[in-house]
């Protein structure tokens, strides 16, 4: 197919919408509901920056033109690092989602988190697994009167992910 023709643009075009689609769902499906535990965070963080290094000296040698200062290939390296930090969330992330676990069920009380332009609003309550407080996002009942929340949850090696959560009075 060549470049300059209408089925490659039409092709293009609906690769994009599909990709930005994907991603929406991803974050409102997966992301959002699945809470990392500390040490496979830890361990995201390691493999991202060794993938980073990886990389980094695969693409030496064909890259070496462009690069001629130190801050440039320092620039390049942070520019790797980070991205290779978002792509490994969201693999992390997603096999946590993915991996089977312990359901277990706790009641906590919870307080009201109002939702931003990049948040959404539910409860913050205390989970002891993860020792942080975490917000779960919309959950079932009424958020304003009552304030203790049943979470249903699924515990794995690398996190948890909540099933449900409904309001008591």
């Amino acid at each position: 197919m060549k470049k300059y023709s209408y089925p490659y643009l039409l092709t293009l075009a609906i690769a994009v919408v599909a990709a930005i689609f994907g991603f929406f769902a991803w974050r409102n499906m997966i992301y959002r509901p699945t809470f990392l535990s500390h040490a496979a965070f830890r361990y995201m963080v390691m493999t991202a920056l060794a993938m980073t290094v990886v990389v980094c000296f695969a693409l030496r040698k064909r890259f070496a033109a462009n690069i001629s200062t130190r801050t440039e290939y320092l620039k390049a390296w942070c520019g790797m690092a980070l991205g290779m930090v978002f792509v490994f969330s969201a693999l992390f992330t997603t096999l946590t989602w993915l991996l089977p676990g312990v359901e277990s069920t706790y009641t906590a009380p919870y307080r009201y988190s109002s939702g931003g332009s990049r948040s959404c609003s539910g409860a913050s309550v205390y989970d002891r697994d993860l020792d942080e407080e975490i917000r779960i996002c919309e959950p079932s009942g009424n958020l304003y009167s009552g304030r203790t929340l049943r979470v249903i949850k699924r515990t794995n090696a690398l996190g948890m992910v909540v099933i449900d959560a409904t309001t008591f009075p």
